[in-house]
Protein backbone atom coordinates (compact mmCIF):
# COMPACT_ATOMS: atom_id res chain seq x y z
CA UNK A 1 0.00 0.00 0.00
CA UNK A 2 1.45 3.19 -0.94
CA UNK A 3 2.44 6.33 1.65
CA UNK A 4 -1.08 8.39 2.12
CA UNK A 5 -3.26 5.46 0.96
CA UNK A 6 -5.84 4.12 3.60
CA UNK A 7 -7.17 0.58 3.50
CA UNK A 8 -10.72 -0.29 4.15
CA UNK A 9 -12.01 -3.77 5.09
CA UNK A 10 -15.46 -4.98 5.09
CA UNK A 11 -16.66 -7.99 6.44
CA UNK A 12 -19.64 -9.52 4.50
CA UNK A 13 -21.52 -11.95 3.48
CA UNK A 14 -21.43 -15.55 6.07
CA UNK A 15 -18.59 -13.87 7.78
CA UNK A 16 -20.34 -10.66 8.44
CA UNK A 17 -22.89 -12.56 10.25
CA UNK A 18 -20.84 -14.47 11.96
CA UNK A 19 -19.50 -11.43 13.43
CA UNK A 20 -22.39 -9.81 14.24
CA UNK A 21 -23.49 -13.08 16.10
CA UNK A 22 -20.22 -12.79 18.19
CA UNK A 23 -20.78 -9.39 19.19
CA UNK A 24 -24.39 -9.99 20.19
CA UNK A 25 -22.61 -12.75 22.55
CA UNK A 26 -19.86 -10.68 23.79
CA UNK A 27 -23.02 -7.95 24.86
CA UNK A 28 -25.38 -11.15 26.19
CA UNK A 29 -22.14 -12.58 28.17
CA UNK A 30 -20.97 -9.72 29.65
CA UNK A 31 -24.71 -8.09 31.06
CA UNK A 32 -24.97 -11.66 32.68
CA UNK A 33 -21.96 -11.39 34.68
CA UNK A 34 -23.44 -8.88 36.84
CA UNK A 35 -25.91 -10.63 38.39
CA UNK A 36 -23.61 -11.70 41.08
CA UNK A 37 -24.23 -8.04 42.34
CA UNK A 38 -27.68 -8.77 43.04
CA UNK A 39 -28.06 -4.30 42.55
CA UNK A 40 -31.25 -3.77 41.54
CA UNK A 41 -30.66 -0.20 40.06
CA UNK A 42 -28.35 -1.56 37.84
CA UNK A 43 -29.89 -4.36 36.94
CA UNK A 44 -30.83 -5.21 32.97
CA UNK A 45 -31.46 -8.39 30.99
CA UNK A 46 -30.51 -7.13 27.49
CA UNK A 47 -30.16 -3.41 25.60
CA UNK A 48 -31.58 -2.45 22.57
CA UNK A 49 -28.77 -1.27 19.92
CA UNK A 50 -29.03 -0.25 16.70
CA UNK A 51 -25.12 -1.30 16.43
CA UNK A 52 -23.88 -3.78 18.45
CA UNK A 53 -20.20 -3.29 17.12
CA UNK A 54 -19.53 0.11 18.51
CA UNK A 55 -21.21 -1.01 21.55
CA UNK A 56 -18.67 -3.48 22.32
CA UNK A 57 -16.17 -1.76 21.53
CA UNK A 58 -16.70 1.01 23.50
CA UNK A 59 -17.46 -0.80 26.42
CA UNK A 60 -14.47 -2.64 25.63
CA UNK A 61 -12.38 0.74 25.99
CA UNK A 62 -14.04 1.27 29.36
CA UNK A 63 -11.35 -1.46 30.80
CA UNK A 64 -8.91 -0.99 27.99
CA UNK A 65 -9.43 -4.29 26.87
CA UNK A 66 -10.26 -6.10 23.37
CA UNK A 67 -13.92 -6.33 23.05
CA UNK A 68 -13.29 -10.74 23.06
CA UNK A 69 -12.19 -9.92 26.88
CA UNK A 70 -15.09 -7.81 28.01
CA UNK A 71 -17.11 -10.64 29.68
CA UNK A 72 -14.20 -12.21 31.25
CA UNK A 73 -13.14 -8.55 32.07
CA UNK A 74 -16.48 -7.86 33.48
CA UNK A 75 -16.40 -11.14 35.44
CA UNK A 76 -13.66 -9.97 37.28
CA UNK A 77 -14.79 -6.60 38.06
CA UNK A 78 -18.04 -7.90 39.50
CA UNK A 79 -15.84 -10.50 41.58
CA UNK A 80 -13.45 -7.83 43.02
CA UNK A 81 -16.96 -5.72 43.75
CA UNK A 82 -18.58 -8.62 45.95
CA UNK A 83 -15.05 -9.47 47.81
CA UNK A 84 -14.57 -5.82 48.49
CA UNK A 85 -17.69 -5.45 49.62
CA UNK A 86 -16.70 -8.08 52.41
CA UNK A 87 -14.26 -6.63 53.29
CA UNK A 88 -15.59 -2.72 53.99
CA UNK A 89 -18.24 -4.64 56.02
CA UNK A 90 -15.55 -5.75 58.21
CA UNK A 91 -13.33 -2.94 58.41
CA UNK A 92 -17.05 -1.39 59.21
CA UNK A 93 -17.17 -3.57 61.81
CA UNK A 94 -13.96 -2.66 63.19
CA UNK A 95 -14.96 0.73 63.18
CA UNK A 96 -18.13 0.13 64.98
CA UNK A 97 -19.63 1.37 62.51
CA UNK A 98 -22.89 -0.64 60.71
CA UNK A 99 -23.19 -3.02 57.79
CA UNK A 100 -24.39 -2.25 54.14
CA UNK A 101 -25.80 -4.13 51.75
CA UNK A 102 -23.91 -3.28 48.74
CA UNK A 103 -27.12 -1.98 47.01
CA UNK A 104 -27.23 0.53 49.83
CA UNK A 105 -23.32 1.15 49.04
CA UNK A 106 -24.42 2.21 45.79
CA UNK A 107 -27.67 3.91 46.08
CA UNK A 108 -27.05 6.83 44.36
CA UNK A 109 -26.26 5.40 40.94
CA UNK A 110 -28.62 5.72 37.94
CA UNK A 111 -29.59 3.15 35.72
CA UNK A 112 -27.80 2.50 32.69
CA UNK A 113 -28.97 2.86 29.26
CA UNK A 114 -26.37 0.77 26.99
CA UNK A 115 -23.86 -1.39 27.36
CA UNK A 116 -21.32 0.92 27.68
CA UNK A 117 -22.81 2.74 30.75
CA UNK A 118 -23.29 -0.66 32.39
CA UNK A 119 -19.14 -1.00 31.87
CA UNK A 120 -18.83 2.57 33.18
CA UNK A 121 -21.45 2.30 35.96
CA UNK A 122 -19.23 -1.25 37.41
CA UNK A 123 -16.41 0.36 36.89
CA UNK A 124 -16.81 3.55 38.80
CA UNK A 125 -18.56 0.63 41.86
CA UNK A 126 -14.95 -0.93 41.83
CA UNK A 127 -13.10 2.63 42.40
CA UNK A 128 -15.00 3.81 44.73
CA UNK A 129 -14.64 1.22 46.64
CA UNK A 130 -10.94 1.33 46.46
CA UNK A 131 -10.99 4.84 47.61
CA UNK A 132 -13.04 3.80 50.79
CA UNK A 133 -11.05 1.24 51.39
CA UNK A 134 -7.94 3.18 51.79
CA UNK A 135 -9.86 5.51 53.97
CA UNK A 136 -10.62 3.09 56.02
CA UNK A 137 -7.55 1.60 56.32
CA UNK A 138 -6.19 4.54 57.40
CA UNK A 139 -8.88 5.18 60.34
CA UNK A 140 -8.54 1.69 61.54
CA UNK A 141 -4.93 1.92 61.66
CA UNK A 142 -4.87 4.78 63.98
CA UNK A 143 -7.22 2.98 65.96
CA UNK A 144 -5.40 -0.03 66.65
CA UNK A 145 -2.34 2.62 67.27
CA UNK A 146 -4.32 4.38 70.18
CA UNK A 147 -4.71 0.71 71.59
CA UNK A 148 -1.39 -1.16 70.82
CA UNK A 149 0.82 2.18 72.06
CA UNK A 150 0.16 1.54 75.28
CA UNK A 151 1.33 -1.78 75.19
CA UNK A 152 5.18 -1.04 74.38
CA UNK A 153 7.91 -1.96 77.08
CA UNK A 154 11.42 -1.15 76.39
CA UNK A 155 9.96 0.78 73.15
CA UNK A 156 9.20 -2.51 71.81
CA UNK A 157 5.52 -3.52 70.75
CA UNK A 158 5.52 -7.85 69.98
CA UNK A 159 1.46 -8.45 69.72
CA UNK A 160 -0.91 -10.71 67.49
CA UNK A 161 -3.78 -8.82 66.71
CA UNK A 162 -6.58 -9.29 63.94
CA UNK A 163 -6.04 -7.62 60.34
CA UNK A 164 -4.89 -8.37 56.58
CA UNK A 165 -1.32 -8.34 55.62
CA UNK A 166 -1.63 -4.94 54.74
CA UNK A 167 -3.63 -3.87 57.93
CA UNK A 168 -0.26 -4.85 60.22
CA UNK A 169 1.99 -2.63 57.75
CA UNK A 170 -0.36 0.39 57.85
CA UNK A 171 -0.97 -0.19 61.53
CA UNK A 172 2.94 -0.45 61.84
CA UNK A 173 3.96 2.66 60.03
CA UNK A 174 1.18 4.51 62.07
CA UNK A 175 2.94 3.84 65.22
CA UNK A 176 6.69 4.39 64.47
CA UNK A 177 4.74 8.02 62.90
CA UNK A 178 4.11 8.03 66.65
CA UNK A 179 7.45 6.92 68.31
CA UNK A 180 10.07 6.77 65.65
CA UNK A 181 12.31 4.75 68.32
CA UNK A 182 10.12 1.89 68.38
CA UNK A 183 10.21 -1.79 67.43
CA UNK A 184 7.14 -3.72 66.24
CA UNK A 185 6.47 -6.58 65.14
CA UNK A 186 2.74 -7.73 64.35
CA UNK A 187 1.21 -11.05 63.52
CA UNK A 188 -2.13 -11.85 62.99
CA UNK A 189 -4.15 -14.86 62.98
CA UNK A 190 -3.03 -16.45 59.65
CA UNK A 191 0.26 -16.25 60.92
CA UNK A 192 1.34 -13.41 58.42
CA UNK A 193 3.85 -11.41 60.15
CA UNK A 194 5.32 -7.96 59.97
CA UNK A 195 8.17 -5.85 61.42
CA UNK A 196 8.84 -2.23 61.19
CA UNK A 197 11.63 -0.79 63.13
CA UNK A 198 14.13 2.36 61.95
CA UNK A 199 17.02 1.19 64.64
CA UNK A 200 17.15 -2.69 64.12
CA UNK A 201 17.18 -4.82 60.64
CA UNK A 202 13.88 -6.03 60.35
CA UNK A 203 14.46 -8.05 57.12
CA UNK A 204 17.05 -10.11 59.24
CA UNK A 205 14.96 -9.84 63.03
CA UNK A 206 11.75 -11.22 60.74
CA UNK A 207 13.86 -13.66 59.12
CA UNK A 208 15.44 -15.44 62.24
CA UNK A 209 11.65 -15.28 63.81
CA UNK A 210 10.00 -17.06 61.39
CA UNK A 211 12.83 -19.75 61.07
CA UNK A 212 12.23 -20.34 64.73
CA UNK A 213 8.41 -20.26 64.62
CA UNK A 214 8.49 -22.95 61.61
CA UNK A 215 8.29 -20.25 58.68
CA UNK A 216 10.10 -18.40 56.18
CA UNK A 217 10.11 -14.36 55.79
CA UNK A 218 12.87 -11.51 54.76
CA UNK A 219 12.82 -8.17 53.45
CA UNK A 220 14.46 -5.24 53.92
CA UNK A 221 15.93 -3.28 57.25
CA UNK A 222 13.13 -0.99 57.78
CA UNK A 223 10.50 -3.67 57.06
CA UNK A 224 10.32 -7.62 57.09
CA UNK A 225 7.54 -9.60 56.38
CA UNK A 226 7.04 -13.55 56.54
CA UNK A 227 4.20 -16.15 57.57
CA UNK A 228 5.15 -18.11 61.10
CA UNK A 229 3.26 -21.09 62.27
CA UNK A 230 0.58 -19.02 64.95
CA UNK A 231 1.18 -22.11 68.10
CA UNK A 232 5.03 -21.81 67.38
CA UNK A 233 4.99 -17.65 67.44
CA UNK A 234 3.05 -18.02 70.36
CA UNK A 235 5.33 -20.02 72.76
CA UNK A 236 8.10 -17.53 71.34
CA UNK A 237 6.22 -14.08 72.82
CA UNK A 238 5.90 -16.31 75.84
CA UNK A 239 9.33 -16.60 76.45
CA UNK A 240 10.39 -13.32 75.55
Amino acid sequence: IQDGVNRIEFTCGKAAYEFIERMERIAKETVECIKVLEIPTIMVSSFQSGDITHDVYDSAQVFSVEPDMLPKTMKRFCREIVENHRELNRMRESLNLPEKTLAESVSEMKKPKNLKELCETVFSIWKSQKKQMEKMLSETAKIKADQLIKKAKNEMIFEVISGTRKELIEIAAELLKRNPRLTIILSNQAGEIVGMSNTKDMGKEIGELCRKAGGSGGGNPKLGQGRVELSKLLKIMEQS
